[in-house]
Order: C-alpha cells, then sequence, then structure tokens
C-alpha cells in the first residue's frame, strides 16, 4: 500500500477514535480529510482524461503525457500533490 493510502487510513482512523472521544480538534481535522478526499476524486478523473497518452500522436507529448498520468496515479489520495500535477498538465500539454 503507498503511503498516501496509509497516510489518508491513518486519518480517517483519527476520525473515528474522535467521534467516540468527542475531541472536537480530531472530528475538525476528520472533516478536513473527508472533503480533502472528496476533491481528490473530482481532480483525479479530470487529470486522467486530460493527461491520458492515448491522447496524444506526437511522441513528445505521450512521453510527457505518459510520465504525467503515472504521477497521477500514484498521487490518487492526495489532494495538494495533485493540484500541483494540474499545473503541470496545464503548462506542459496545452
Amino acid at each position: 500500500m503507498n503511503t498516501c493510502c496509509t497516510n489518508f487510513i491513518k486519518r480517517i482512523t483519527a476520525y473515528f477514535e474522535a467521534k467516540f472521544t468527542k475531541d472536537k480538534d480530531c472530528t475538525k481535522d476528520a472533516v478536513n480529510v473527508v472533503e480533502s478526499f472528496s476533491k481528490a476524486k473530482v481532480l483525479y478523473k479530470t487529470l486522467c482524461k486530460k493527461c491520458h497518452p492515448d491522447r496524444f500522436v506526437e511522441e513528445e507529448k505521450k512521453l510527457i503525457a505518459e510520465n504525467l498520468f503515472m504521477r497521477v496515479q500514484h498521487n490518487r489520495y492526495d489532494y495538494e500533490a495533485l493540484k500541483c500535477i494540474s499545473d503541470e498538465v496545464d503548462q506542459s500539454l496545452d
């Protein structure tokens, strides 16, 4: 399991622990985790469509897209990393 997924599981676990212990700071953090996961899911799907290597005919663009696509796959659950990759996709593929 990759580190992004492991961190996500740890943060969700903290959410459920906080829910039962009524710790408000942990609950706020858990809500942020869930919101971040929802945003990451939408951004992930968008980026997969934008930088899929099969969309490109030119070999150079195809290689760039393949590299970006693999990075998107690797950072599937990390919203912050996906935002950075999104900027790169906009600069290098459009």
